[in-house]
């Protein structure tokens, strides 16, 4: 209900943005509906208020939000394995010095794999991790995505993998060379 862009719009934006990704948001809006307010926290609202507030709780809430984001504008955690480099905080991908391209559930895929190297995870894993507890569909989801997320990387790495298969298990991260 701004002008121009709403609010949905405005935080998927500060959310896609490498500058502004943690920016702790809190939405404060008329709209006090459960689609409205899941919808907030789906594109990424830290906390949801609707009008009227009471200034109180409000500023209670703010206090608590600033208590719980301490990665503020601090720089990112590099996962760095060979020549790939995952950026965490900024969903970038770097192999041989060059950017790769991913989804954001294909970042987020590769990111839970790279923290957990060489632990095998199951479909149900990732898919509880990554598309977290609303998705309805297969876990054949999760092989497209390791798909694609091995012909991006050896795109730009023909000499390693970096995603393996467990069969009967699901996927492990550990880079061999080919």
């Amino acid at each position: 209900m701004l002008p121009k862009l709403d609010g949905w719009e405005i935080c998927r934006r500060l959310r896609q943005n490498s500058a502004t990704r943690s920016i702790p948001i809190i939405m404060l809006t008329a709209k006090g509906e459960e689609e409205d307010k899941v919808l907030g926290f789906q594109i990424g609202a830290d906390d949801y208020i609707t009008k009227p507030f009471r200034p109180r709780e409000f500023l209670a809430r703010v206090n608590a939000l600033l208590r719980r984001s301490t990665n503020y504008n601090r720089p990112d955690k590099i996962l760095q394995f060979g020549s790939l480099m995952i950026y965490p905080d900024s969903y970038k991908v770097i192999v041989n010095n060059n950017q790769v391209v991913l989804t954001p559930k294909e970042f987020e895929l590769l990111a839970i794999l790279a923290r957990n190297a060489g632990r095998a995870l199951n479909r149900e894993q990732l898919l509880q991790q990554v598309w977290e507890y609303d998705y309805l569909g297969s876990t054949r989801t999760v092989d497209e995505h390791v798909k694609r997320i091995r012909q991006k990387l050896s795109a730009a790495d023909s000499e390693n993998t970096f995603i393996q298969t467990v069969w009967g298990v699901g996927y492990k991260f550990e880079v061999k060379k080919r």
